[in-house]
């Protein structure tokens, strides 16, 4: 049943926000520590908050509150998506378990939340997708990625963002990710009153305004898939910052992309339904740009790497005219790894009355058709971070 919660019974006062306890079911024991029990009522009103103080001039609703776990299987957050008017009106995620919070979100007419964008990609009829709220959960899985299961008549099917339609065995080994924290909460989280917070943050107010390169491109893993007949994540970041930049080959996205493809030694892993499917070293991003570039007359372009980039490094970036792409890697329980890469078009921050920052990437990612904001600090899962900017001249 969608909930319509008022903008005036979200401004709440109290701000800054931990996590202190987690319970197999609401702990009493927890209720006497002096904080705060998280609810339902209170994620909505943090995300009807946090929508009010990025598009003041919309009135949003909630629509659903979906459950987010983490690679625990811990109760850690939600998914919730806006309407305004009856119109999707995106969505934020809130991962209690993380520092930032706020660690993604998308606010504009027509988008949709995660959980449906997944499900709608893997062909899962509408009339399945109106109850989600009630049949479906969300789990995080590889860097920037989710995982959707749902239940229909007691039968529990699987989705990737990436992927589709997946085992049970696929969805299990791609959340077997290292979490040096993992054995201090061998207890499971299942009820939001587990999670104990100290206080509610509010008082959102914005310190850098959106920020953004004056000409973006946001390809999709779909579009690609149906044109090149490939597809890797390195490749596909690399081709956004080729085509915002004007430097195609022979003014086709297939001749650019196969170019670095093959300039960046991305190697196969598999072969399915036509489509060959790719890796690629973060190390190559650069360099095959810039080779790109400099074929196509660019003589004087360059590149420069940096390791556990900041948020500053994209906002200088940004600033400065420059593309750039983020990359991040995650290593499983049994050493193998995996990671996956994003094109930067812009960058955003924010405070809370506290004066605790959220500061924000402005992404183009291939498994999803709209430009999405990735906090660029929720990177506690990650082995590594990488980045990439590039001078075209």
């Amino acid at each position: 049943m969608k909930r319509f919660l008022s903008l005036v019974l979200a401004l709440i006062m109290i701000c800054s926000l931990s996590v202190t306890a987690f319970a197999d079911s609401p702990n009493p024991d927890n209720q006497n520590s002096g904080g705060i029990p998280l609810s339902e009522e209170i994620i909505e009103q943090i995300a009807i908050e946090w929508a009010a103080s990025t598009n003041p001039e919309v009135d949003m609703q909630v629509s659903d509150v979906i459950k987010l776990y983490g690679y625990d299987n811990n109760l850690c957050g939600a998914s919730v998506s806006y309407v305004s008017n009856g119109t999707p009106y995106g969505y934020v995620v809130l991962d209690f378990s993380t520092d930032c919070i706020v660690t993604e979100y998308v606010i504009e007419e027509g988008a949709h939340n995660i959980c449906d964008a997944i499900l709608e990609n893997a062909g899962v009829e509408i009339s399945v997708r109106a109850n989600i709220e009630q049949t479906a959960k969300i789990y995080r899985t590889t860097p920037f990625n989710y995982a959707v299961s749902l239940e229909v008549n007691g039968v529990k099917s699987f989705y990737d963002s990436q992927k589709g339609n997946i085992s049970i065995q696929e969805f299990n080994a791609e959340r077997d990710i290292y979490d040096a924290g993992k054995q201090s909460r061998t207890t499971p989280v299942g009820h939001w009153g587990d999670i104990i917070i100290g206080s509610i943050p509010s008082g959102y107010t914005t310190v850098d305004s959106l920020s953004k390169l004056s000409t973006t491109s946001s390809l999709t893993e779909a579009e690609i898939e149906r044109d090149v007949k490939k597809y890797a994540c390195v490749v596909q970041a690399m081709a956004n910052v080729a085509k915002q930049s004007g430097l195609l080959k022979n003014n086709s996205i297939v001749d650019t992309y196969n170019y670095l493809w093959d300039k960046s030694g991305t190697t196969v892993d598999k072969v399915e339904n036509g489509i060959t499917y790719g890796s690629t070293k973060f190390n190559k991003m650069g360099s095959s740009l810039v080779a790109l570039a400099k074929s196509l007359g660019k003589k004087n372009s360059s590149y420069s790497n940096s390791s556990s980039p900041t948020y500053d490094t994209f906002k200088n970036a940004v600033s400065a005219g420059k593309s750039s792409i983020f990359a991040a890697g995650v290593e499983y329980t049994d050493g193998t790894r995996v990671g996956h890469a994003v094109s930067v078009v812009g960058n955003r921050s924010a405070k809370d009355s506290s004066g605790k920052l959220y500061q924000y990437i402005y992404i183009a990612d291939g498994w999803y058709s709209t430009l999405r904001y990735i906090c660029i600090s929720d990177t506690q899962y990650f082995k590594d971070t990488y980045s990439t900017v590039l001078t075209f001249k």
